[in-house]
């Protein structure tokens, strides 16, 4: 189903081969003979994201990658058929041909699983420089890129990606505590940089205060350097 969403709403040459193989034939020539069309954008992007989520359980990355590449050529195909045929009567106010974060996110994750964890961070970056502050939804996904980046053993990129994040604008105080903790963490356990390490709990603790989790790391981070020296 939700690839006859996409042949209806990109066409079938945005269609990549390697994800028709989900559509069976009597359906595809269900479409064929239709020619059914849609201009709900958005409603295709949300179907693609979700045939993403079902490729990445099956760890198909390089197949997800290549609908999230898919859909970025369709959306710069409707952006330059928009800026063509526009008009001063139109509203371009509610016109949103931009390409979803959650896709871009999917994308990296797909290719840091590839092993290409260089394409992966170029494709996070124009996220990362957003000055607003992100939906919650976006950073949680951000989140799951970087334990893949530390599951697949990339851990000075996985601590590089955390230090960028944190450069977002602000969100509550928990989230600054969370990106101090990973920090931590990895400066302590890969990257072997104690005193890295305590600035982040450190900081971690300014924002959140009461946090247990700090204060145990903190602790056990200060008695390894003790038994050490």
């Amino acid at each position: 189903a939700l690839t006859m969403i996409l042949y209806i709403v990109m066409g079938s040459s945005y269609v990549p081969k390697e994800i028709r193989e989900y559509l069976d034939e009597s359906t595809l020539r269900l479409y064929k003979s239709s020619r059914s069309k849609s201009d709900d954008v958005q409603g295709g992007l949300y179907a693609a994201s979700l045939l993403v989520d079902d490729l990445l359980s099956l760890k198909k990355f390089a197949h997800a990658s290549k609908l999230v590449k898919a859909c970025e050529r369709f959306l710069i195909y409707k952006r330059d058929k928009f800026l063509t045929e526009r008009n001063s009567d139109q509203d371009t106010d509610n016109v949103d041909l931009g390409m979803p974060a959650d896709l871009v996110i999917k994308y990296a994750i797909c290719q840091i699983s590839l092993r290409d964890v260089r394409e992966a961070i170029q494709s996070l970056e124009p996220l990362l420089r957003i000055r607003r502050p992100l939906e919650k939804s976006t950073i949680l996904l951000l989140f799951e890129a970087g334990r893949s980046m530390r599951s697949q053993n990339f851990h000075s990129e996985h601590f590089a990606f955390h230090k960028k994040l944190s450069r977002v604008p602000k969100h509550n105080r928990k989230f600054r505590a969370d990106i101090c903790l990973i920090l931590a963490e990895a400066a302590r356990s890969y990257l072997s940089q104690p005193e890295t390490a305590h600035k982040y709990y450190q900081e971690a603790l300014i924002h959140q205060p009461g946090r247990l989790e700090t204060f145990i790391n903190l602790g056990e981070l200060c008695r390894t350097q003790y038994t050490q020296s």
